[in-house]
């Protein structure tokens, strides 16, 4: 399995989550392969993996942007959204499903097993991750760019 085919994997994964349970399209604005991403972001959701594939998936955008995500996830207005808890909960789900779908997508490579999400919101938040193989989608909708990473601790199975 090499980079372009995970990017693929994660335009799929991802555009099924964005346009089911958010009732949105996305496009792929562009792609790179990265073991060791480094995001500057005001909302960062992180969700680690275990089994045969250890790593982790993560979401970054800006806090009106998640605002915005969390809205369309629970059908309501971005005004709506009153509290960082709302935002945690909802970004928590987002990227969630999200490494559920890329679990399913993968499940003929090796078991992965997800742990609970991380939502970390600040006023910009720098997040270092070390890995040896990785990939970078950013993804756009209405609202601009977001970024999505996957990075595995040791190399793809074939």
């Amino acid at each position: 399995m090499d980079a372009s085919e995970v990017a693929e994997i994660m335009d799929n994964a991802v555009g099924t989550v964005f346009s089911t349970m958010l009732g949105t399209e996305l496009a792929v604005a562009r792609w790179e392969e990265s073991a060791e991403p480094t995001r500057d972001a005001e909302v960062i959701a992180l969700i680690g993996m275990g089994g045969e594939m250890r790593g982790s998936v993560s979401l970054q955008c800006e806090k009106s942007m998640a605002c915005a995500f969390t809205a369309r996830l629970l059908g309501m207005d971005a005004s709506e959204v009153e509290s960082d808890e709302d935002l945690r909960d909802g970004l928590g789900e987002v990227v969630n499903m999200i490494a559920g779908s890329l679990k399913t997508a993968l499940l003929e490579h090796g078991s992965i097993e997800i742990a609970i999400p991380i939502v970390v919101l600040t006023p910009k938040c720098d997040i270092r991750i070390k890995a040896k193989f990785g990939v970078s989608v950013t993804f756009t909708d209405t609202l601009g760019e977001f970024v999505v990473d996957f990075v595995l601790e040791a190399d793809p199975p074939s």
